[in-house]
């Protein structure tokens, strides 16, 4: 079926199913769980779901086959491989339009973007390989031979690493804003370049708990319930978001 069914991992039954493009393959959540992109293998193009309406908002023309999909830690593109064109997509998530379109090796599959989104990794099946993308240039910037028929699918680098210190970090995007520990048991620090920046922490909901300016480079916050928050940065580069969980 062109369909997408969405569980409720509760009860573990399907609540809805929404019809998508011919031969949906690969998908990906957006980082605050707003938007679910598919990538249609059989109608060349990625479906835009809105998570809140379970209903498909936008459906963007791709290259041939696209096949797996990576979202970036910021949320702002999308990277769908086309396995048939031997391309990357490189979508914007404001405008739903293809930005750029990269060369990569032989029957692409999987795709995954790393910690700090400055790397795109992409799995060549029939090329036997690894290429490099830089996403500030959307070039290759190096091909790794490995195995036969490396065939990668989601997304399989964590978004929550843990560092010597046994405190987890979340990385927003290359602008190198850092918001840690996540989980919290309350308190999280927002980490960032300079002084000038917006932060917003709202809930699932989109109810604003807090609203405050960075006066300097690294800001202390104080949550005191339990529950998943979105965190809102705002820059001179555009606003970024991250998914926040306090277990107290």
């Amino acid at each position: 079926m062109n369909s997408v069914d969405v569980i409720n991992t509760t009860t573990n039954t399907v609540s809805t199913t929404i019809t998508v493009g011919t031969n949906p393959m690969g998908i990906s959540v957006s980082p605050d769980g707003s938007k679910v992109y598919v990538a249609n293998d059989g109608s060349f193009s990625v479906s835009v779901i809105s998570t809140a309406t379970n209903t498909v908002t936008g459906t963007i023309s791709v290259g041939t086959s696209p096949f797996g999909l990576s979202i970036s830690p910021s949320g702002n593109k999308v990277y769908a491989v086309n396995s048939t064109t031997n391309s990357v997509s490189v979508i914007n998530t404001s405008t739903n339009t293809v930005s750029a379109t990269i060369p990569v090796g032989i029957g692409p599959y999987g795709v995954s973007v790393s910690l700090n989104g400055s790397k795109v990794y992409v799995a060549n099946d029939n090329g036997n390989s690894i290429s490099v993308i830089d996403t500030i240039t959307n070039t290759v910037s190096a091909t790794i031979s490995v195995g036969n028929n490396p065939y990668a699918f989601g997304n399989f680098i964590s978004t929550y690493p843990i560092i010597n210190s046994g405190i987890e970090t979340q990385y927003f995007d290359a602008e190198n804003i850092i918001l840690y520990p996540n989980p919290t048991s309350g308190q999280i620090t927002v980490a960032l370049q300079s002084d000038n920046a917006e932060i917003i922490v709202t809930d699932l909901l989109g109810q604003q708990i807090i609203k405050t300016k960075a006066t300097q480079k690294a800001t202390n916050l104080q949550l005191d319930n339990n529950g998943v928050y979105i965190v809102y940065v705002t820059t001179k580069q555009g606003t970024t978001a991250r998914k926040l969980i306090v277990n107290r």
